[in-house]
């Protein structure tokens, strides 16, 4: 039950670390640039407009705060059953959008970013000349 509880505790420290930073990420910036400016600076397929952002923030962080919500709401063995399935998984959601949310701000682009030079359809004489988009090209 103990252990339970540090669960619980961890879960919810990291859903309001994960909503925190990616306010901070706008409202500082971090890294010098929002959100919006980074993900415009960078060459992709499937960016969707600029105005469907807000809308999907907050469908997700909605959907991604039941869980915690729902821990303490539990009242029978079964829902607690039911969290202890994703906890795991909900927790390293939390720390991965964050350490993303960092990534990009501070433009360390990761081995699990594409652009869009490596995709098949572009030729390879075009991957070796691409240039930096302007805004990181600055630093």
């Amino acid at each position: 039950m103990k252990n339970e509880n540090v669960i619980k505790v961890v879960a919810a420290i990291g859903f309001i670390t994960m909503v925190f930073v990616n306010y901070l990420a706008n409202a500082l910036p971090i890294g010098g640039i929002t959100t919006a400016e980074a993900s415009g600076a960078l060459p992709n397929l499937f960016t969707p407009a600029g105005i469907t952002f807000p809308f999907g923030d907050l469908s997700i962080y909605c959907s991604l705060a039941t869980p915690s919500i729902n821990l303490k709401l539990q009242k029978t063995k079964k829902q607690a059953a039911s969290f202890a399935k994703i906890r795991k998984v909900y927790i390293l959601t939390s720390l991965a959008n964050v350490c993303w949310i960092l990534a990009w701000h501070y433009q360390i682009h990761l081995a699990f970013s594409i652009n869009h030079a490596d995709l098949p359809h572009f030729s390879h004489e075009h991957s070796q000349h691409h240039e930096q988009p302007e805004i990181f090209a600055q630093r």
